[in-house]
């Protein structure tokens, strides 16, 4: 039996090797190898042998493969369109209908909401994408990877049709929540159901998303990316006052919008035709709706497929129009890929770390120290930080909800004092318990260091990555702590007059507080 507070240590070190030297491998290396010491009780023969054996799990896995082979064609994918010209032909267009830094923000911040099915998806093409313009209005790229990140997950985390919602529907069934009365329900309902009336309880989503466009639309600016703009206002250095970690490709010949326009049109047609044939839509060959084809598919196999299809029809494209010799496509290929290696050799890395600390049961450590003689009125607050402090130590909002929820939902009929199986109208705290779980998973996601979506928003947007990490934070935080007072106060009010009622006072509140502290800690900088 391992010692609960001793789970702990992994993710502390991790965490304190991290931004001691900035060095993200460094330090996952010593999370996994004090982590796997732990699990081996100190012999080291054994520790390795644990090691290699989560390094051979992840590698394997279809899923990561998949996830590498949509890096490495996006990668390509993004390197012919800067070859040929597309890039510069978007950016000269855009420049002349766009006339201020706010309105490229905003127009990034729209981008990436339009990709919503998936965070992933949307992280990693929308810097791509709007890097160019950006950079032409002399905006941080640490600034574009907040944008960019600030819309990825909260906004796919609450579309009924995102990736997420295959997921979402197993970790409900899993926690106890099903339509039937057998032994392992403990409560009764549709999980889709009980996930849409969740929806408006995952606060962390709604508060960012309108503090981001509060942040945009009042030029507010603080902290280490207030430093970032001021040099880049002055110098034209967008990596504060680094050297620039992207080298340019070449553009070959004057591209036109065709150039950049067609393969993106390949890459999202082909990445949801691909998510309706591998999930079985009945038009495409299968026997599902369009609905369930949607949340049923594989979805970084679809994201794979897809962007191979568009690197393959591009490069047709291309040599059709005399945009792309063959003999360089293999080039630029290798110059695509090339940026994505190291970002490759990070996720490993940090997929070893998530199975390492979940088989440390790390997560029921911390449950057990906030659960603890806990009033069942703080549990919405207390749900959400144990999930955020989760999800900042294992570095994935999934992982996250797949250790918490089944842990909250029990402990809620408990506290509660109701018998199993119940129905949802028992308990006015399931809503706001379960969002607020979802959120925190989705909250510390976004402020790790170790996780996807972080690390594919710095790539996607050229920042160094613990400098879009500090940035996050600095940005996060007041939204951080105005979600945990929504919580609290929701906790309150919905214990005495039912969820709804503490939905429609904590949420407006929330997001109020958020936009006053971000109001205030620019004041304080620029008085």
């Amino acid at each position: 039996m391992i010692n609960p507070l001793l789970s702990l240590v992994p993710p502390l070190l991790v965490f304190i090797t991290a931004f001691a030297t900035k060095r993200v491998l460094l330090a996952l290396t010593t999370g996994i190898c004090s982590g796997a010491l732990i699990l081996t009780h100190g012999h080291p023969l054994e520790a390795l042998a644990t090691i290699l054996y989560y390094f051979k799990l992840q590698i394997t896995d279809i899923d990561n493969l998949m996830i590498f082979g949509f890096l490495g064609t996006l990668g390509a994918l993004v390197a012919l369109i800067s070859h040929s010209g597309g890039a510069l032909a978007y950016g000269n267009i855009i420049k002349r209908k766009i006339h201020d830094s706010r309105s490229a923000q905003l127009w990034s911040l729209g981008l990436s909401a339009c990709f919503f099915f998936d965070d992933f998806f949307s992280s990693i093409t929308t810097g791509c994408i709007m890097r160019p313009l950006t950079d032409h209005f002399a905006i941080p790229r640490t600034k574009l990877a907040f944008l960019i990140d600030s819309m990825a997950a909260p906004i796919a985390i609450l579309v009924p049709f995102s990736s997420w919602i295959a997921m979402l529907m197993m970790q409900l069934e899993k926690a106890g929540i099903g339509k039937g009365s057998s032994s392992s329900t403990i409560i009764i309902g549709e999980p889709f159901m009980i996930y849409l009336q969740t929806i408006p309880f995952i606060f962390y989503s709604f508060i960012l998303i309108s503090s981001t466009l509060f942040i945009v639309y009042n030029s507010l600016s603080f902290g280490t990316l207030r430093l970032h703009e001021k040099i880049a206002r002055s110098t034209g250095n967008l990596f504060g006052g680094k050297e620039s970690l992207h080298s340019q490709i070449i553009v070959a010949q004057e591209g036109d919008l065709y150039d950049f326009f067609v393969p993106l049109i390949f890459l999202i047609s082909g990445s949801v035709l691909s998510l309706l044939f591998l999930g079985g839509y009945h038009l495409l060959g299968g026997n599902n709706s369009l609905y369930a084809a949607f949340i049923g598919a594989p979805i970084f196999t679809s994201l794979a497929l897809g962007s191979t299809i568009a690197l393959g029809l591009s490069i047709i494209f291309f040599s059709y129009r005399k945009h792309l010799a063959l003999d360089t496509a293999r080039y630029m290929w290798i110059e695509g890929v090339k940026p994505m290696g190291h970002v490759m050799m990070i996720l490993v890395g940090a997929w070893i770390f998530a199975a390492v600390v979940t088989n440390l049961h790390s997560g029921d450590a911390i449950a057990n120290l906030f659960f603890k003689n806990s009033p069942i009125v703080f549990l919405p607050p207390f749900c959400f930080c144990l999930a955020a402090f989760t999800s900042i130590f294992i570095g994935s909002s999934w992982g996250t909800i797949a250790l918490i929820t089944p842990l909250v939902v029990p402990i809620l009929l408990d506290l509660t004092q109701v018998t199993a199986p119940t129905i949802p109208a028992t308990l006015p705290l399931l809503f706001p318990v379960l969002g607020a779980t979802f959120a925190g998973a989705v909250a510390g996601d976004h402020i790790s260091p170790l996780s996807s979506t972080t690390i594919m928003s710095s790539t996607s947007s050229g920042s160094y990555h613990f400098d879009h990490v500090r940035t996050q934070f600095e940005y996060v935080l007041p939204v951080l702590v105005a979600t945990t007072l929504a919580y609290a106060l929701c906790g309150l009010f919905a214990s005495w007059y039912g969820p709804w009622t503490g939905l429609f006072i904590s949420l407006p509140l929330g997001i109020v507080l958020s936009c006053v502290f971000l109001y205030f800690l620019d004041k304080r900088q620029t008085s």
